[in-house]
């Protein structure tokens, strides 16, 4: 049986920042192991930990998942991840590169995702915006493979595979490091 906060639940900010949420958790740790009211107030309100305790940094980070209204941690993590992933597919969809990239340097571990196929046709964002010459650079910067493919049903397909990726900027694609496969040079406009 989990306790709940005996106050309403703080709002999330619209863009909160797992950084940021960690430094609250190691905030309150630091209060409460110094004896400050006001953290062992706010731990007490959440958790059995006795008052004598010192405050462990996952008891001080479940404190700040319930003060805004999560049931721990991690789903506060998943949260607060998913929801930059969502930032980012949005951006990405939008053609906003200045966005993708300011994403990427705020919420590094998005670059992990940049290869995942969560795009139209189940393909990564570079397939996706193939021939968007800005989003390719800020893509590629960011770690893709500019030689990934969709993960469609129908069959993978990839930069150099759209009608995007004729004449000069397919030679850009190529310049940046596409491959030339059989369907690509089949394409009698590619470069």
């Amino acid at each position: 049986m989990s306790t709940q906060p005996s106050r309403p639940a703080a709002s999330l900010p619209k863009e909160a920042n797992l950084q940021h949420l960690k430094h609250q958790a190691k905030d309150l740790q630091k209060a409460f192991n110094s004896g400050a009211a006001v953290a062992r107030e706010r731990v007490a309100a959440i958790s059995k930990l006795k008052r004598s305790a010192k405050l462990r940094l996952a008891d001080a980070q479940l404190v700040i998942a319930r003060e805004y209204g999560f049931e721990s941690w991690p789903k506060l993590k998943h949260f607060v991840e998913g929801d930059a992933t969502k930032l980012l597919i949005d951006a990405v969809n939008s053609n906003d590169a200045k966005a993708v990239r300011a994403l990427l340097r705020k919420h590094p571990k998005l670059k992990a995702r940049i290869n995942e196929p969560i795009f139209g046709f189940d393909s990564p964002a570079i397939v996706s915006k193939s021939g968007q010459r800005e989003m390719v650079d800020v893509l590629l910067e960011a770690g893709a493979d500019i030689n990934a493919t969709s993960k469609w049903w129908a069959g993978g397909f990839g930069v150099l595979h759209s009608h995007t990726s004729r004449g000069e900027h397919g030679q850009y694609l190529i310049s940046r490091g596409a491959r030339v496969d059989a369907h690509a040079a089949a394409n009698p406009e590619s470069g």
